[in-house]
């Protein structure tokens, strides 16, 4: 299993961010923060992403087993220069993330309004097997 919340600590300390100001930078609680880093629950995808952008690391090295962050955690090569590259790949992996989210919630948002009319269609079928047998019974009586 992934300790999300290991990674997140490790990554906090190196750059020298503290939790409270992580929390507030992501606009939350940080009782909920400390939730997720002790482990004892997991971040949503979406919010590891948030997380991930504020800590300036691919998100990659948040939720894979054992990604290499070392380069991504400085943004630098190993001679401490820039690594654009890195960043450009970074970025594109975010950028298709988060349209992967988004076409899962828009998916998931019509998943819910067809829910909502089959709901609505079954409560009006309901109402109109009820009528037909109130009217068969009605009929049997008058026989």
């Amino acid at each position: 299993m992934i300790n999300t919340g290991a990674k997140i600590k490790e990554i906090l300390y190196l750059k020298k961010i503290t939790q409270t100001q992580l929390a507030e930078k992501l606009g939350i609680h940080k009782q909920s923060l400390t939730v997720w880093l002790n482990g004892n629950k997991n971040p949503k995808i979406e919010t590891l992403a948030k997380i991930a952008k504020v800590l300036e690391v691919p998100l990659s090295s948040l939720i894979e087993e054992n990604p290499d962050t070392s380069n991504d955690i400085s943004n630098n090569t190993p001679n401490g220069i820039p690594n654009n590259a890195a960043n450009n790949n970074q970025n594109k992996t975010e950028n298709d993330l988060s349209s992967k989210i988004e076409l899962l919630e828009e998916k998931n948002k019509r998943f819910e309004l067809e829910i909502s009319l089959l709901k609505k269609d079954n409560e009006t079928l309901k109402k109109e097997l009820a009528f037909l047998k109130e009217t068969l019974n009605n009929s049997k009586q008058k026989h």
